[in-house]
């Protein structure tokens, strides 16, 4: 028998991120477990594998008992939701592997769990290779989630669309002299998100002058659950996987197959006019027009009306069966063309990365009639997103 102990809180955390990515159900038996790995000095490495993710994380326990090195496996699930019953401050785990029982016990309460030691060769996490790292960059956690978080509302509905390319976030790296920066975007066709991260670049390949990877954006929304503490994570791009470590954790993506599109072809090079809203206020006024913008299920359609001359913006939206909505915002500022113009939207386009922006003011750049860029009030440099108009 061996016995170790950790926090209950520090250890729901580990367990939480190990249950987000182990699938409930899965026909690969082995994905729905936690792979522990306890040495004799206490420290435990908790493991999962998905078909796309692999985890990992050290933990030192608390006053170990522990006569040699040992593995197993057990159900994600059901290991997280015991030990999230545990409402004392330590939680201890007493593992047989005779009885290939894991008993988790608190001060007044115990759960009995059956484990797995059939399975524990055939559960690994590839290896990192060194050799097949292409760049290596460390960058700030904050700017990477958010990047990730402005990213997801632009990523294609797969109920909708099938190939990869428009499913996936694109992280592109270049390590040239005069651009050290990491990109990432995404796009359905019909609207582009894009966020440069400034990186320090640790290493590259010589003979690379800019890659684009491709990632399940369910899967870099990992990263969130997992409560970084690091103010820096490191990224590595290997050929098959993306690295990425932080605390005493790592985690790494697969990439998805798919040639990303060349977005900066698709980006207007200059404006026929442009506003700026308040995005509170740009938020309230779209939620007022989705009320009937709802019900056509395809398009969400809302109109915007720009009066310049009025220094106003209406939003319209209509029902076939006669309903409608309608609100209106002033202009913070105004520039270019002076004639009124109009122009239908996907309400939801707008709403969803409206919503993302974490400054006072957001940027409107338009062509009318032809897509408009949206941007984070002085910070276009940064971040911008393109969405596409009706007909």
């Amino acid at each position: 028998m061996s016995f170790v102990s950790f926090n209950q809180k520090e250890l729901s955390k580990i367990l939480g991120v190990c249950n987000s990515v182990s699938p409930k159900r899965s026909e690969v038996d082995i994905f729905t477990m936690t792979k522990l790995v306890i040495n004799k000095d206490g420290v435990v490495t908790f493991l999962v594998i998905s078909s796309s993710v692999y985890y990992a994380v050290s933990k030192k326990s608390i006053k170990p008992d522990v006569q040699e090195d040992l593995a197993f496996l057990v159900n994600t699930d059901l290991f997280s939701s015991a030990v999230n019953l545990i409402g004392d401050d330590v939680v201890g785990l007493d593992v047989n592997l005779e009885k290939t029982s894991l008993v988790i016990i608190g001060v007044k309460s115990k759960h009995t769990l059956r484990i797995n030691l059939q399975n524990v060769e055939e559960f690994n996490i590839p290896a990192q290779n060194a050799e097949e790292s292409e760049y290596e960059i460390e960058v700030d956690k904050m700017d990477f989630l958010e990047a990730n978080r402005v990213a997801v509302t632009s990523v294609g509905n797969p109920r909708v669309v099938s190939q990869p390319e428009f499913l996936s976030v694109c992280l592109h790296v270049d390590s040239t002299k005069d651009y050290k920066q990491m990109v990432m975007v995404s796009t359905d066709r019909f609207r582009m998100s894009q966020t440069n991260l400034g990186v320090k670049l640790i290493n590259s390949k010589e003979d690379l002058t800019g890659e684009n990877y491709l990632v399940d954006p369910k899967s870099l929304s990992l990263l969130a659950v997992c409560d970084i503490e690091d103010e820096k994570i490191i990224i590595n791009f290997e050929k098959n996987f993306m690295w990425v470590h932080f605390d005493s954790a790592k985690m790494a993506f697969r990439y998805r197959e798919g040639k990303f599109p060349d977005w900066k072809k698709i980006l207007p090079s200059s404006f026929s006019c442009s506003f700026k809203l308040n995005v509170v206020e740009l938020i309230m006024a779209l939620k007022q027009v989705y009320f009937s913008a709802r019900t056509n299920a395809i398009n969400k359609t809302v109109t915007i009306e720009v009066k310049p001359k009025n220094n106003e913006i209406v939003f319209v939206a209509k029902t076939e069966d006669g309903n409608s909505s309608e609100s209106s915002l002033e202009l913070a500022n105004y520039e270019g063309v002076e004639e009124d113009w109009k122009q239908s939207f996907n309400a939801d386009y707008l709403i969803d990365y409206v919503s993302t922006i974490t400054t006072e003011l957001v940027l409107w750049e338009a062509n009318p009639g032809k897509p408009s860029v949206l941007s984070p009030n002085e910070a276009k440099e940064k971040q911008l997103c393109l969405v596409s108009g009706l007909r």
